[in-house]
């Protein structure tokens, strides 16, 4: 849960960058919070097609994918 909070935590300054830039080019407020909610919806949804997609794989696929993901976030 920890690592869950310390995720979510490290990328507050992205968004805010993002969002600011958003809002100086001209987009709304509700522009702004609905591309926030696209994005938190599909990964969502995401989450759930790799859970039951990766279901019945292997040990060694499921780590092979999470090292690429962890590779990928830093």
């Amino acid at each position: 849960m920890a690592l869950l909070v310390a995720f979510g935590l490290s990328r507050v300054p992205e968004g805010l960058s993002a969002s600011a830039g958003m809002n100086q080019s001209g987009r709304s407020a509700k522009y702004v919070f609905s591309v926030w909610g696209g994005i938190a919806v599909a990964s969502g949804i995401a989450a759930i097609v790799g859970t039951f997609a990766l279901a019945s794989a292997s040990r060694s696929t499921v780590g092979f994918l999470t090292a690429f993901a962890l590779h990928e976030l830093g």
